[in-house]
């Protein structure tokens, strides 16, 4: 209870660019990650919470928590995370990162299948959805990063409909990312033009 009160605290703080940045100055990021590694969903979700308001905070912000071993884990978590929960706040905090140019661009490249995945339909040929020249592997060591290393299109594997508030957190990620049509499709309706709205 003291863990989630007081990570609610830091969320509400790491909102404010100003707030935040003093969070950022105090190794936040290094403690998110301990957060998102941890075993506990409930731990995961704190860490998770924080990371998305820092992300939201500012671009310039959103930029500096990014890197490789954080989107490993934030795709390990969309992946596998043991709890709807910790899917949809995995998926929040990716999005909020990828209005960030460069952390998009990052995001696009390997994760942009799995989103797509979770969005559409069973059965609607996710596996196709690949860009051409898209790589599959990680840009870095795949025993250091295995996430990165496994191919874009893998998802948790079940032929359930995906839950609906991870579906809804996937398309927004999506739109976030300008992928209008996938969102088009994964909706059923037009979209509005341009990217995700903050």
């Amino acid at each position: 209870v003291v863990v989630k009160e007081a990570s609610t605290a830091l969320s509400t703080l790491g909102s404010y660019p100003e707030l935040a940045r003093k969070l950022i100055d105090a190794k936040a990021p290094q403690r998110i990650l301990a957060m998102l590694g941890d075993d506990n969903s409930a731990v995961q979700i704190c860490g998770l919470q924080i990371l998305s308001s820092l992300a939201f905070a500012s671009d310039r912000i959103a930029r500096e928590v990014f890197g490789e071993t954080l989107l490993d884990r934030l795709i390990r978590l969309v992946r596998e995370g043991a709890t709807h929960d910790v899917q949809v706040n995995a998926l929040e905090a990716m999005g909020n990162l990828s209005f960030n140019a460069a952390n998009r661009r990052a995001v696009a490249k390997y994760a942009r299948s799995l989103l797509a995945t979770l969005a559409l339909p069973p059965g609607a040929g996710s596996g196709t959805l690949s860009k051409p020249g898209t790589p599959m592997q990680s840009p870095v060591k795949t025993n250091r990063h295995p996430a990165w290393g496994a191919p874009e299109t893998s998802a948790p594997a079940s032929a359930a409909p995906t839950h609906p508030e991870v579906k809804r957190m996937a398309c927004r990620a999506l739109a976030i990312l300008g992928e209008n049509r996938l969102v088009q499709r994964a909706v059923g309706h037009g979209t509005p033009p341009g990217r995700g709205v903050r």
